[in-house]
């Protein structure tokens, strides 16, 4: 779940939020659709033909809005957390986003698990914040509620950029 909340900030918040930013109603929707696209048809099996473009381009519109949501999850952890865990979430960001396959989802993983100072990992594929303990239910509303800070300070920012 944890997981899951990080990297939507970055791919259903942040990204189309710049998107708009840069290119307007068009440019979010053109994000949308790739990434939707991404989604659906981004798998290794007998769809991989047509989901290889769709996965390609959603990895190149995704390099800045993955960078830009773990800065905005530094920033959240900094507000509600303290300085500490803001460091942490920059050191995790840095230190683990290589782990995961996708070139853009563990930035903002990486950030989630150094804010909240747990582990985050898939079995067989990825571990992040290896030296902190399994998340619990309480991390999980902190996770909600430092991903809900990091899109507002997102929003607050482009908005206050395009004035």
């Amino acid at each position: 779940t944890i997981e899951s909340v990080a990297e939507n900030l970055g791919d259903s918040i942040v990204a189309p939020v710049l998107a708009f930013a840069a290119r307007g109603l068009p440019g979010a929707a053109v994000y949308r659709v790739v990434n939707t696209a991404d989604a659906m048809f981004g798998y290794r099996d007998d769809r991989e033909w047509l989901g290889k473009s769709a996965a390609r381009a959603d990895d190149v519109l995704n390099v800045v809005p993955s960078r830009v949501a773990a800065a905005a999850l530094a920033a959240a952890a900094l507000a509600l957390e303290g300085p500490a865990r803001a460091r942490a979430a920059v050191a995790a960001a840095r230190r683990d986003h290589g782990a995961l396959a996708s070139p853009n989802a563990g930035w903002p993983i990486g950030a989630m698990a150094g804010a909240l100072g747990c582990r985050l990992d898939k079995p067989g594929h990825y571990v992040v914040g290896r030296d902190w303990p399994a998340p619990t239910a309480r991390d999980v509303r902190r996770a909600a509620g430092t991903a809900g800070l990091a899109a507002a300070l997102v929003a607050g920012t482009v908005s206050v950029t395009a004035c």
